[in-house]
């Protein structure tokens, strides 16, 4: 099974933002929290999060299928949840607007 993990160590961030760029996404310094899963120490998913804003969210094409995105959406709102934050925003490229409709935003 495949573990969520929180990008804390700088290698650790320095492979997202790796990733990120493969999707054409930035990994912004203002970025507060980030979290991610890997399979055989390769990122395939990731989410971060600033203040209220959820954005950054990438998952491989060859893991689309397997439900990565509705996992990282609710482990950074329970992180968001903990931060005392209740009202969030969700910041992400017009494409991947039904993927966010779809997960009840």
């Amino acid at each position: 099974m495949m573990e969520v993990k929180e990008a804390i160590l700088n290698i650790e961030i320095n492979k997202v933002k790796q990733f990120l760029a493969s999707f054409d996404l930035s990994y912004e310094d203002s970025i507060d929290k980030t979290l991610y899963i890997e399979d055989n120490d390769k990122i395939i998913a990731t989410i971060s999060k600033e203040k209220d804003i959820i954005k950054c969210l990438a998952i491989d094409a060859s893991y689309q299928s397997e439900n990565l995105s509705s996992v990282l959406v609710s482990k950074i709102l329970e992180k968001m949840r903990e931060e005392n934050i209740h009202s969030y925003m969700v910041f992400t490229k017009a494409i991947y607007e039904n993927t966010f409709i779809n997960l009840g935003f």
